[in-house]
């Protein structure tokens, strides 16, 4: 089955994710202040 490795652009936190399964939820960033979620790109 291929996967995506997706990666967060401000705290750099890595994970891979089934190609169906789409981007991961976006959690909570701990660069970010006030909570905010991570912003995702793919990093193949």
């Amino acid at each position: 089955m291929p996967t995506n490795k997706w990666m967060c652009t401000h705290c750099g936190r890595r994970t891979s994710r089934s190609v169906s399964s789409g981007r991961p939820l976006p959690g909570k960033c701990s660069r970010k202040e006030g909570n905010r979620p991570h912003s995702w790109v793919k990093n193949n």
